[in-house]
This record gives structure tokens, C-alpha cells and sequence, in this order.
């Protein structure tokens, strides 16, 4: 039994090993891009934290920033993402949840 339990902790501390942090990044861009229709900047770095929730926190986001045409259609200091550890373990990106921190719209 106390095996398994840490044989289980290891998995979840590795999980963060399991996906690069550039192709998270990416993935949170192109739903973003997805869902919103705009192109999407992520500014800040992307830091992953394991507890309470596996997320993935970026910094300094821009949607719909156009050069042309001025200023971007949202803003927001901080996003964070919760994602699905389950998926993880088998080397897979799932989003759970979205949720902006001082957005700008």
C-alpha cells in the first residue's frame, strides 16, 4: 500500500515533466484563438502549479491585438487554466476550466 501511495505521489509531482511548457503555452493560444475568433498573445510565461488545482498560470494576456487597428479587444493580467491531471498522465493536454484575472474588455 505504501508503494503504491508513492509510487502515485511521484506520478503527480513528475506530471508537469510530462507536457513542455511550450507546447501548453501554445495549446492555451490556439483554444483561446479558437474560441474567441482573434489572435491571441501570450505575453508573460506560463507557470504550472500542481496544487490545489493542476493549472497552468500565464501572464500578460492580449486578445485581438491588431497593429493596425489599435488597441487589443481584452486584456488581463493573469489567466489560469485548469487542467486535467488524468490527461497528463497519458501525455495529453485537457482544459477543465478558464478563468481571467483583471481583464480589460
Amino acid at each position: 500500500m505504501a508503494i503504491s501511495l508513492a509510487a502515485l505521489a511521484a506520478a503527480v509531482a513528475a506530471l508537469p515533466y510530462f507536457l513542455a511548457r511550450q507546447g501548453i503555452e501554445e495549446r492555451i493560444r490556439s483554444e483561446l484563438a479558437t474560441l474567441s475568433g482573434l489572435p491571441v498573445a501570450l505575453k508573460g510565461g506560463v507557470e504550472i502549479k500542481l496544487f490545489p488545482r493542476f493549472a497552468a498560470i500565464v501572464k500578460d494576456i492580449e486578445i485581438g491585438s491588431f497593429e493596425a487597428q489599435g488597441a487589443p479587444a481584452m486584456t488581463a493580467k493573469t489567466l489560469r487554466v485548469d487542467l486535467s491531471r488524468l490527461a497528463a498522465l497519458g501525455n495529453e493536454l485537457k482544459i477543465n476550466a478558464l478563468s481571467f484575472d483583471a481583464a480589460d474588455i
